[in-house]
């Protein structure tokens, strides 16, 4: 894949100018169409020509998530996406779930949690809290059993 990266695209898109537009706009059809492929080459090219159009980034790192060797990428590109609309709860979710399939959960938690606090009930933002758990359960008991072990430690130690 990442030799057919660097190629330019089967389609003829031109490569300057407000035709990054038509770039986007492919790209998301490839990736509709489930040609992940084309919708990476087509929205690099768009991320390219517009580093601050959002929508081009988190396209990309959705079309890059569906490649396993992609998937750090595709994070990076979400989280352009979140920065550059920190108000899109869609992004946020994204990438929560992105994290959380890579093993990042203190992470994925915290930015579900950032879309939390702009809309709760958005579909996206729903849809992540069914797969990210938002309570942290596991770390509080490790936590206090971890505190009664060092005081029984120093009540042994002090007792030598």
């Amino acid at each position: 894949f990442p030799q057919a990266q660097a190629t330019p695209p089967s389609s003829p898109v031109p490569s300057t100018g407000p035709f990054s537009v038509d770039a986007l706009s492919q790209g998301i059809e490839a990736y509709k169409k489930k040609d992940y492929h084309t919708a990476v080459q087509l929205l690099t090219r768009a991320v390219s020509q517009d580093e601050g159009n959002a929508r081009a980034h988190a396209m990309l790192g959705m079309a890059m998530a569906k490649n396993p060797n992609w998937v750090r990428d595709a994070i990076k590109h979400m989280e352009s996406a979140s920065k550059i609309e920190p108000k899109n709860v869609s992004y946020l979710a994204e990438l929560a779930l992105l994290l959380q399939s890579q093993g990042l959960k203190l992470r994925a938690r915290k930015t579900l949690e950032r879309a939390i606090a702009i809309k709760e009930d958005h579909p996206d933002v729903v849809r992540a809290m069914a797969e990210i758990p938002i309570v942290p359960s596991e770390p509080e008991s490790p936590a206090e059993s971890t505190s009664e072990t060092s005081r029984g430690l120093f009540d042994r130690l002090r007792k030598r």
